[in-house]
């Protein structure tokens, strides 16, 4: 995972554990405990990292370290906790000449915060509204925005979609 700073770590982590998240909701015919499969996942990482870190390759350890990093801020508090524990091994295991080659923006992973930036839109309906806020990482590192969007139940106002039916598609 070779990125410059919080947020690219944030997107590459993101985009990576997305697609294995499809790939095990599309796989399985039953359903998938998401917190376990967090869990065990940033264990894995630990574990392969730990391997990587006694094996051949000095720097083999990095991706599944970074990984980790990546996890202590996308979960829920008590994910983000359990990717902590898992990386607090990690650390621990590093020699100190590799440890000191990590760059200093990694330990802002979880630190993330929000700016108080705010700005709510609303389509022509008012039935759907979205707000973007502003977070960046301490010291204004990586700013950046994200998108919140809620739908209602509430009816169109009259003049809008006759059939009842949901109103869906471009412009909507």
């Amino acid at each position: 995972m070779p990125t410059r700073g919080p947020r690219e770590l944030d997107d590459v982590a993101a985009q990576l554990l997305g697609a294995e998240l499809h790939y095990r909701l599309h796989a399985h015919a039953s359903g998938l405990w998401f917190d376990w499969w967090f869990t065990d996942l940033a264990e894995a990482a630990m574990i392969r990292a730990g391997a990587a870190i006694t094996g051949s390759d000095r720097n083999g350890w990095q991706p599944y370290g970074r990984l980790l990093h990546a996890m202590t801020g996308l979960g829920s508090p008590a994910l983000a906790q359990a990717a902590h524990t898992w990386l607090a091994r990690v650390v621990k295991a590093l020699p100190r000449d590799l440890a000191a080659t990590q760059p200093p923006w990694l330990r802002l992973q979880s630190k993330i915060t929000a700016t108080g930036q705010l700005w709510q839109l609303r389509d022509g309906y008012g039935g759907r509204i979205a707000v973007v806020a502003g977070f960046a990482y301490p010291d204004g590192i990586d700013p950046s925005v994200f998108l919140f969007t809620t739908t209602s139940s509430k009816q169109p106002p009259r003049g809008g979609h006759r059939s009842g039916r949901p109103l869906t598609g471009p412009g909507r």
